[in-house]
Formats: structure tokens, C-alpha cells, sequence
């Protein structure tokens, strides 16, 4: 790293080199649970099935393109899951203690993804039930594979044993920004905004069907699949009450991107088995027939988006720069990172940060500009905003919208911007 530090005209290289990185591996996880499931099913179209389902996922093909962990940790995931089921089927123990390795890895690359642990945890309890293994025996293995577990975490984050402090206070700041709230709006949101533009919408669906036709078919379906889907209730759970006020953000999805192809797979287990199987194949080929080209457009515009031609926000950065006095203040009510805010001379301006408009509404020394993205313009509080503001001038990707792109986009660097001006005392009695 040293070398980029110095050679920053290098780092170019580094970031693609990574992007590529991520991509490969996410996709190389993506193939091996598509094998797995051939030879759980020894049918060709069942496996397919779970790959198409996967690679067609708009936040999936989303997030292989960004150097971030989210997509191909989903590897570990799958991983993780496939070694389950070979400890639940001959009990060696080995695979139980590897299946901990992997969940402390995981912790160490994405710390809530540690949630992959309930699945042995609970093949583990299933076993004990069954008398298949001994208490004493399951203790004394699950206790082993703990101190693996954090092994396993500090060696992939060995920045917690450097720094504890430093780890610990940054621990404090997430657990402060994601306020664990579960209940029906919650979880209702998460179905709505994050899992409807994060798997698409027939996915969804056919998604909720399976886990009604698991839940009503209860032992039916098979003691691995009945723990499979009380591991994945327990993971939406926990993952929908921990965006808690931030259940509406479909961005967030990339909290449960790691463990998307379960989901996946979960659908292909239980169609494959169901009694209606035959029915099962026609509306899920129907499905895959749907997001194929689907998936394909998203990620061409997705592609065309980023690699645009112009710059949103760099072009919004250079007009305020060009523009605004320098001794003006200017008011947004998001982060400012280099990669959602314009690059505007940070130093020279006054920068007020609202945490949302009803903020900047309440407060009495406004700012003299404000800055709204694309996505915040239908706040419910924009009529007040208008009663003070008036558009000066605006930036937006000419690039034509498909359907819910400006969902499964959420997250791109080249969204609109519009910088708004304070209207004098008199402007604020127009209506």
C-alpha cells in the first residue's frame, strides 16, 4: 500500500484490480452453489434455476461491479451453507468446526454477516433432538468452534487487536447510526423496499410463496430444509429490525446481499420438492424468462450510467465553485463523501449538515444555498423547503430512466442534483 501512497496515479489500477477481483469471486460462489444444487437435485434446470435467479438479481449485478465486500463475500455464505449440510447428513465434526471458520471470516470481512453462525448453531440443537450427537459432545464442539470463530476474525481484521480502543469506539458509532427496531413496519419495509428492488419483484414473490409452502408444509419438506427455513427467518429478522428507521432506504439492501443466493436456493429446494412441482417449473422458467433480459438492461444502463460521459457531480461541483461566494453558507441534508457530493472547496464555504429537511425548516439561520439529491426531492416537508428556496440550478443524467431504476440505481455516483438559493423576505410571501 505504501507504493500507492506515493504512486497515487497508480491506484487506478489497484481499484480495478479489485473490482475485478470481487466480481470473479462472487460469481465463482454463484457457479458453485448452481453445482450444488445439481447434485442435491440431479437435474439440470433446478440448478440452473438458482444461478439465473442469482446472476439476474438487480442489486446483485449492481454490487459486482463496486470494490466493496458486500458481493463476494456472499462466497463464505455459500460456503458455509454447503458444509452445514454435509455435517447435519455423516456428523463429522470437522465440517462443524470449518463451518465457524468461515462464519469468523466472515465477521472479519462484514461483521453482521457473523449471522451465518445461527445455521450450525442450529443443525447442532436439531441434532441433540434428534439424539444423533450428545449434549456433551455438541457443547464441547460448539465451544471449540467459537474460539475458532474469533481466530478466524482477527485474522481477517487484525486492526481490532492493533487498535481496540479505536475498534471499540468505531463499534459505538455503528451500533448509534443502526438502531435495532423490529415490528411490522420494519419488516414490512424491508420486504417492500429493500428485498422488492434488491431481488425483483417476481422474485420476491415467488420468494414469499415458498416460504408460506415451507411453513405450511412444516417437517414435510425435510428436517434440513425445516432448519434451512427457520435460519432464514431468523436472518430477515434480524436484518430488517437492524436498518430500523432506515427500513425505507433500498440502498440498505447491501446489508443482505451476502446471503441473497440463499434465498435463492431456498426457493429452488422447496419448488423441486413441492407436490406441485410440475406447476412450480412453469412459473418459475416464466420468472427467469422475465429477468433475464431484465437484468441485462439494468446492468447496461447501470454501466452507461457510471461510465457516462459526463459527471453530475462533478459538473455540480464546478458551478459552485464558480458561482457561490465563498463566503456564502450552503446547507445538505446527507454526508458529505467524495463520492455523493459535489467536490466543492470545503474549507472555503460554510457547510451546515442537516439530518433532514425538518431540520433546516425549523431552523432560523438558513443557509444561503441548499443542496437536494435526486432521491429527496418527494420529502414530505418540500413544500415548506419551497416557501424559502427556489431552484437556481440543476444537473441531471440525460440518460433516459428505465423502469425502477431510480431504485435499483440508488446507490450510483451519477444521480441529479439540484442547488437551491434562499429567496429574499419578499419572495417568501409568494405562493
Amino acid at each position: 500500500m505504501r507504493y500507492y501512497f506515493r504512486n497515487s496515479e497508480k491506484l487506478a489500477k489497484l481499484y480495478r484490480a479489485g473490482r475485478i477481483y470481487g466480481g470473479v469471486i462472487g460469481v465463482a460462489g454463484i457457479i458453485i452453489l448452481t453445482f450444488f444444487i445439481y447434485r442435491l437435485s440431479k437435474n439440470i434446470f433446478w440448478s440452473l434455476a438458482v444461478g439465473i435467479l442469482c446472476l439476474s438479481s438487480p442489486r446483485v449485478i449492481i454490487y459486482s461491479k463496486y470494490l466493496k465486500p458486500h458481493f463476494f463475500a456472499s462466497i463464505l455464505t455459500i460456503l458455509n451453507f454447503i458444509v452445514c449440510y454435509s455435517y447435519y447428513n455423516n456428523l463429522k465434526k470437522e465440517f462443524y468446526l470449518i463451518s465457524f471458520f468461515i462464519s469468523g471470516l466472515m465477521m472479519g470481512t462484514i461483521i453482521q454477516a457473523v449471522i451465518i453462525i445461527l445455521l450450525p448453531l442450529l443443525i447442532g440443537f436439531s441434532l441433540i433432538l434428534e439424539r444423533k450427537i450428545s449434549v456433551k459432545k455438541s457443547i464441547k464442539y460448539t465451544i471449540l468452534g467459537i474460539l475458532i470463530l474469533v481466530i478466524a476474525a482477527l485474522i481477517t481484521n487484525p486492526y481490532c487487536i492493533i487498535n481496540l480502543n479505536e475498534a471499540i469506539e468505531e463499534f459505538k458509532f455503528i451500533t448509534r447510526w443502526h438502531h435495532f427496531s423490529l415490528n411490522f413496519i420494519t419488516l414490512y419495509n424491508y420486504f417492500r423496499y429493500q428485498l422488492f428492488y434488491g431481488m425483483g419483484g417476481f422474485s420476491l414473490f415467488i420468494f414469499l410463496y415458498s416460504l408460506i409452502r415451507g411453513i405450511y408444509g412444516g417437517r414435510k419438506i425435510g428436517r434440513f430444509d425445516f432448519i434451512f427455513l427457520i435460519y432464514l427467518t431468523i436472518s430477515i429478522l434480524i436484518l430488517s429490525g437492524g436498518t430500523g428507521a432506515h427500513s425505507k432506504s433500498p440502498h440498505l439492501i447491501r446489508a443482505s446481499i451476502f446471503i441473497l443466493p440463499l434465498f435463492f436456493a431456498y426457493i429452488v429446494e422447496i419448488l423441486r420438492k413441492d407436490k406441485y412441482k410440475s406447476i412450480n417449473r412453469i412459473i418459475l422458467g416464466g420468472i427467469i424468462f422475465f429477468n433475464l433480459p431484465y437484468g441485462y438492461i439494468v446492468r447496461t444502463y447501470y454501466v452507461n450510467n457510471v461510465f457516462h460521459r459526463k459527471s453530475t457531480r462533478i459538473e455540480a461541483g464546478k458551478w459552485i465553485n464558480k458561482n457561490i461566494d465563498r463566503n456564502k453558507s450552503i446547507g445538505t441534508d446527507s454526508d458529505i463523501t467524495p463520492w455523493t457530493f459535489p467536490p466543492i472547496k470545503i474549507l472555503e464555504y460554510k457547510i451546515i449538515i442537516y439530518a433532514q429537511l425538518e431540520e433546516m425548516i425549523k431552523d432560523d439561520k438558513k443557509p444561503d444555498y441548499f443542496i437536494i439529491k435526486d432521491w429527496r426531492v418527494s420529502d414530505q416537508n418540500i413544500k415548506e423547503f419551497t416557501k424559502f428556496y427556489k431552484i437556481k440550478k440543476e444537473f441531471h443524467n440525460d440518460l433516459r430512466e428505465i423502469l425502477f431504476y431510480k431504485y435499483y440505481g440508488y446507490f450510483t455516483s451519477n444521480r441529479s442534483f439540484i442547488i437551491c438559493e434562499r429567496k429574499n423576505r419578499d419572495e417568501n410571501y409568494i405562493r
